[in-house]
């Protein structure tokens, strides 16, 4: 995934509430449902990811994705 999509769901995050509390109960769900495009490798990494709150998640998703080629 790269740093621009990444970066693109953070901030939808900080901008809508609902968006966020979905990104926190179910990842893949909310992204898929904002149209965010995954591959279903991204969306096998992203249902692992597993916090209570965004900065959380913000660090998980680059730890998850920081070696991908496209950064």
């Amino acid at each position: 995934m790269s740093w621009k999509t990444i970066n693109a769901i953070l901030a939808l995050a900080i901008v809508d509430e609902r968006f966020c509390e979905e990104l926190l109960r179910d990842p893949v769900r909310a992204i898929r449902l904002s149209d965010f495009k995954l591959t279903s490798e991204e969306q096998e990494k992203i249902s692992h990811i597993i916090v209570t709150d965004l900065a959380e998640f913000s660090q998980k998703a680059l730890d998850t994705f920081y070696r991908e080629e496209d950064w």
